[in-house]
């Protein structure tokens, strides 16, 4: 139960979107933290719903 709290605040507050945002960065240790924790919370739905919906190109930061 405080595990799916936790996802929800994390969703409310734009965390997801802040990770998101994070992926351009050219800092290797930050942009490995950052996939690390965007794989660890995916297996909760409402996180893979909020990825899903982030306003940010994520074709166009891959696509180099």
């Amino acid at each position: 139960m405080i595990e799916r709290l936790t996802f929800l605040l994390f969703i409310r507050l734009d965390g997801i979107k802040r990770l998101i945002i994070s992926l351009k960065s050219t800092d290797n240790g930050l942009l490995l933290s950052t996939l690390s924790v965007l794989c660890n919370i995916s297996t909760n739905a409402e996180v893979r719903q909020a990825i899903s919906n982030v306003d940010e190109n994520l074709a166009g930061m891959f696509s180099n």
